[in-house]
């Protein structure tokens, strides 16, 4: 399941996490339609990660703010792996497949 996070409190949540996967989406790019069939693909096969969503568009402020905390340019659709509250892995584009999913998460 993905989970949608668009607050502060949402925020907080994800950083206190030990090992979770956050996608930002555009709901209006016909790449990040793409990239999202890969997130939901790899969550098949890996129902025990956690995977949170923002959606740029809507949350534009909030998904400015991820970007400023973890010092990543801000990119759509763009995967963030957090590890122990650190982004340990981002990546964008034609880059986001399950299989890079995967060996991020290794």
């Amino acid at each position: 399941m993905i989970t949608d996070i668009s607050n502060e409190a949402h925020f907080q949540a994800l950083i206190d996490s030990q090992n979770v996967i956050l996608f930002k989406h555009s709901t209006s790019c016909s790449l990040s339609a793409d990239a999202y069939r890969e997130v939901r693909s790899f969550m098949e096969s890996h129902p025990e990660v956690s995977v949170y969503m923002v959606k740029v568009i809507e949350h534009r402020n909030f998904s400015n703010r991820i970007a400023e905390h973890f010092h990543i340019p801000h990119a759509s659709p763009q995967i963030i792996v957090i590890k122990n509250g650190l982004a340990v892995y981002n990546y964008s584009h034609r880059s986001i497949t399950q299989r890079e999913i995967e060996n991020s998460m290794t």
